[in-house]
C-alpha cells in the first residue's frame, strides 16, 4: 500500500508509516473500489481515483486526529455518518487501534464496510451503528466526521454524544467563525490541509467539548433538514 501511494506522488507522513498496518489498509482499498458500485460509495468519475480523492485524504486526516487527540486502545472513537468507512475504518488498521463504533443510518454502504471486517482477522474492536444520529444517547471521548451537512448543523447533531472533555474533529472545505457555546463545544484549532491542496480546500477543525448542550439541542431532523433545505436554496 505503501508502495502505491509513492507511486502516486502521494507522501505518507513519518508518524504514520510504523502506527499503521498498511496490508490491513491495502485490502480496504481494494474493497472500496470492487464494492464501489455495488455501495454507491463515490460517483463515476471519482471511481478511478478513489486513492487519490477520498483514500489519501482521509488518511492525513487520520494522521491530523492521531497527533492531536492522543489515540490509543482506550480511546472510544466513533464515525459520524460514515457511509463507506471513511474515515472510521482507516482507525481499525492502526496496530494499536481504538474502539471504534461506525454509525450510518443507511446499510446500503455500511453494511458492506461489516461484511468486509468480517472477513477481516483484525485485532480492532469496531461496532456498527445503524442509526440516526440525533437519536442516539451513547457518548464517546473522540467523535470524527466529514462535513457532509452545513456547519454548524453538522456539529448540532452529535452535540450531545461526546462527553466533556471529548473531542469532534470535523473535515470539510471551510468553517466560518460562529459560537458554539449553546452545543458545549469550543474552537482549539483550524487546520489548513496544504497536503490537500491538489483537491481543493480541505479544512481541518479540533472542537472540545466543555459544558453541556443547552436542552434545546440537538433538535429533530426535520428542523435540521429544513435549515439545510433553506441554506442551500439561498446559496450562490
Amino acid at each position: 500500500m505503501l508502495e502505491e501511494f509513492a507511486k502516486a506522488g502521494l507522501p505518507i507522513p513519518e508518524r504514520l508509516i510504523e502506527i499503521v498496518d498498511w496490508d490491513r489498509l491495502g485490502r480496504f482499498c481494494e474493497f472500496l473500489r470492487n464494492k464501489n458500485e455495488a455501495g454507491g460509495f463515490f460517483s463515476k468519475g471519482d471511481a478511478e481515483r478513489i486513492l487519490e480523492r477520498h483514500l489519501y485524504e482521509n488518511v492525513i486526516f487520520m494522521d491530523y486526529v492521531v497527533s492531536r487527540c492522543k489515540v490509543s486502545r482506550e480511546t472510544n472513537l466513533a464515525d459520524a455518518g460514515s457511509g463507506p468507512g471513511l474515515p472510521g475504518y482507516l482507525f481499525a488498521c492502526l496496530k494499536q487501534p481504538p474502539r471504534i463504533t461506525l454509525i450510518d443510518s443507511s446499510r446500503r454502504r455500511l453494511g458492506l464496510v461489516e461484511e468486509h471486517h468480517r472477513t477481516e482477522r483484525s485485532p480492532a474492536s469496531v461496532r456498527f451503528e445503524y442509526s440516526r444520529l440525533e437519536e442516539m444517547r451513547t457518548t464517546f471521548s473522540l467523535i470524527v466526521m466529514r462535513a457532509l451537512i452545513p456547519f454548524p448543523q453538522c456539529v448540532e447533531l452529535v452535540c450531545h454524544l461526546v462527553g466533556k472533555g471529548g473531542f469532534l474533529v470535523l473535515s470539510g472545505s471551510r468553517f466560518q467563525q460562529t459560537d458554539l457555546s449553546r452545543f458545549g463545544f469550543v474552537s482549539r484549532e483550524t487546520y489548513v490541509a496544504s497536503e490537500l491542496s491538489f483537491l481543493g480546500a480541505r479544512t481541518f477543525l479540533l472542537l472540545e467539548k466543555t459544558g453541556k448542550q443547552d436542552s434545546l439541542y440537538p433538535r429533530p431532523w426535520k428542523i435540521i433538514q429544513q435549515e439545510v433545505k433553506e441554506w442551500k436554496e439561498s446559496t450562490p
